[in-house]
């Protein structure tokens, strides 16, 4: 398994899974590092063939299972389809997508109309997200960013 979290840890024994876009959930068996990855069996004893099957499949973990993140920080999907509006009340867009960058992440902003938005995810320009708002607003610093329709 190439492994392409950032909570390592709780891929263990014991722990269900669900295996690809069926989501077919499995218990590990066992576990254990293995060149760049883990090695990993499940406990429904697979057969070879079965095995063989999964090979590049997506293993996920139910929503209720994640780590808890600190105050201030979130998972990617929990952003996704938030209305961006700038401190001013101004709607830009849905948030629509996030490029990892190394640096801080980019927010993909895409506008009813237009083209889209790329903004960087940092304080000077994300002021406050609001889970329960479904809202994201944000300081668009002039001359930095593009001129948005209907904000002077």
């Amino acid at each position: 398994m190439e492994v392409v979290t950032d909570f390592p840890e709780r891929i263990k024994k014991g722990v269900t899974v669900y295996l690809g876009e069926q989501f077919l959930p499995v218990i590990i068996h066992s576990c254990r590092p293995h060149t760049q990855g883990l090695l990993v069996s499940f406990e429904d004893n697979l057969s070879s063939e079965a095995v063989v099957s999964l090979r590049n499949y997506w293993v996920f973990v139910t929503a209720k299972d994640r780590p808890k993140l600190p105050d201030g920080q979130y998972y990617h999907h929990e952003l996704i389809g938030l209305k961006v509006f700038t401190d001013q009340d101004v709607y830009l867009g849905e948030l629509t997508e996030i490029l990892e960058t190394g640096a801080n992440d980019v927010y993909i902003i895409t506008p009813e109309n237009g083209k889209d938005i790329l903004l960087p995810a940092t304080s000077d320009f994300v002021k406050k997200i609001d889970l329960e708002s479904n809202k994201v607003t944000v300081e668009l610093i002039p001359g930095i960013l593009p001129d948005v329709p209907g904000e002077k």
